[in-house]
């Protein structure tokens, strides 16, 4: 993938993270509504709004991983920690 094109996508997902963050609670009707587990559990803290930041926040860190040729070793990281044959 060649550097212009993994910057340009590494910003779009960056920037859909960042509108994630932006616009929890419209992105709560994007996602059909409320979370019964996300309110019993981030209730004091947002409740469904507070999970969709938090995914949010990961999307923006995963565009930033693209941008910046890390996505292969953060994710490969990540999958490790749970199939150790990787």
């Amino acid at each position: 993938m060649g550097w212009l094109v993994r910057i340009l996508l590494g910003a779009l997902v960056s920037a859909l993270g960042f509108l994630l963050v932006w616009k929890a609670e419209d992105a709560v009707g994007w996602f059909g509504g409320r979370s019964y587990w996300a309110e019993w559990n981030f209730g004091i803290f947002g409740g469904t709004s507070g999970m969709i930041k938090i995914i949010g926040i990961i999307v923006m860190f995963v565009g930033f991983g693209i941008m910046v040729q890390l996505q292969d070793a953060i994710l490969g990281g990540i999958a490790r920690t749970f199939i150790p044959g990787l």
